[in-house]
């Protein structure tokens, strides 16, 4: 059967106690409409919850939802379970772990980041393929050293660069300072070859109107990246505000025209020098 996910937004106030009588209650019903509740998410901050449920079609996941509690999502949208475990960590429900008290809630909001090696082609034909095989292999390990070092989730590779996911804007943002200190380094190290990559970072939530996963945050992160110069971190403001004690590295904000984005977007770049 296919797997959707939905999107609920709750009345101020609701309590994670709460959503887990509703996912109860959703699990209780779930076998009058042949479906198969997965797991959900809950973002106390943004109001949303997100559903994950194997069924046959999105009449069932709206049927059973109101026998269950009444509550309907706004949206629901197919997805594919590799693409739900690379951005979200997760295809089911989190194990119980009584040592640990109460369950938190674990938020869907992720920060997407793109990275892009700049001038590959130009590297390729500088190098032959031998060489530039092995300075790919350094390009990936600083990268993915990188994303395991701040808690990334490795999306996909995306020719010259990564995607990768994260549930803390920190952490993104850290991570993209440590990339490009990282490939600072090995260019001092090996002067004769340089490596120099871009980087874009946006965030939402996954699941919108007629949209894949994460569609306008992954859109949006691909333009940020795609615009940046090389050896250079942009960033969609709201990560700027969500940064905290971060906020300090990210110069003042410039109102941008991306395509495929009807309004202005605020872009920042993050210090990292």
């Amino acid at each position: 059967m296919p797997i959707f996910m939905d999107r609920h937004t709750t009345p101020p106030g609701v309590t994670l106690t709460q959503a887990l009588q509703m996912h109860d209650l959703d699990l209780a019903a779930q076998k009058q409409f042949h479906c198969n509740c997965l797991t959900f998410w809950m973002d106390p901050e943004r109001r949303f919850v997100s559903c994950l449920i194997d069924v046959p079609n999105k009449e069932a996941v709206i049927a059973m939802h109101h026998a269950a509690h009444g509550d309907l999502p706004e949206v629901i949208t197919d997805v594919h379970p590799d693409l739900v475990m690379a951005f979200l960590g997760r295809i089911g429900d989190l194990p119980e772990d009584t040592a640990k008290g109460p369950p938190q809630a674990e938020s869907s909001y992720r920060c997407i980041m793109f990275t892009d090696l700049m001038d590959s082609t130009a590297i390729t034909v500088r190098l032959g393929d031998q060489g530039v095989r092995e300075l790919f292999h350094h390009h990936d390990d600083i990268i993915r050293n990188a994303l395991a070092a701040h808690r990334g989730r490795e999306v996909k590779q995306t020719g010259d660069g990564f995607m990768a996911s994260f549930s803390m804007v920190s952490d993104a943002v850290t991570c993209a300072q440590k990339i490009q200190a990282a490939f600072a380094e090995f260019n001092e190290t090996v002067p004769a070859i340089r490596m120099q990559v871009r980087i874009g970072l946006a965030a939402g939530e996954p699941v919108e109107e007629n949209k894949d996963l994460f569609g306008s945050a992954v859109q949006l992160a691909a333009r940020i990246c795609a615009m940046a110069e090389p050896g250079q971190i942009l960033a969609h403001d709201a990560i700027r505000e969500q940064c905290g004690n971060h906020a300090a590295n990210f110069a003042r904000a410039s109102s941008q025209i991306l395509k495929g984005f009807e309004e202005r977007v605020l872009v920042s770049e993050i210090r990292w020098g």
